[in-house]
């Protein structure tokens, strides 16, 4: 059955990487014309860029030595030298993706306080956030 097939991360990443980048530009191009958002969302966007970049430069080909080449092409101590060398670069893209989740976060709640808030102060309205005024 082919739904039943065996699949790898190399199967779904490269795609889910992909679908970041398209919607963080997507993101980029509905929110340029708030100028306090644009470098947030922009700047969040090369953070996934480089998670990427990451990934593809030194995580694949050790994602290949450590889980399909193995012990039958290495040594045990080469693999855990390229354990420990996978770990390292996992912390670099863990890193990049806090920093851009928190950019994207700051930026969105940005672009809420430019296009919700500040319409509503126009038309007169109050608005409370916990008893203080915005």
């Amino acid at each position: 059955m082919e739904f039943m097939a065996v699949a790898s991360p190399h199967t779904y990443f490269p795609p889910l990487g992909a679908a970041s980048i398209l919607t963080g530009i997507l993101a980029l191009m509905l929110a340029w014309k708030t100028e306090p958002v644009r470098y947030w969302i922009l700047f969040s966007i090369l953070m996934i860029v480089l998670e990427g970049a990451t990934s593809i430069v030194f995580a694949w080909s050790r994602n290949e030595i450590l889980f399909i080449e193995g012990v039958d092409v290495h040594s045990v101590e080469f693999l855990k030298r390229t354990a420990q060398e996978f770990l390292i670069v996992h912390g670099f893209r863990v890193a990049y993706n806090i920093i851009g989740s928190i950019l994207m976060f700051v930026g969105f709640i940005k672009y809420y306080k430019h296009n919700f808030i500040s319409k509503e102060a126009v038309k007169g309205n109050v608005l409370y956030w916990t008893g203080n005024r915005l």
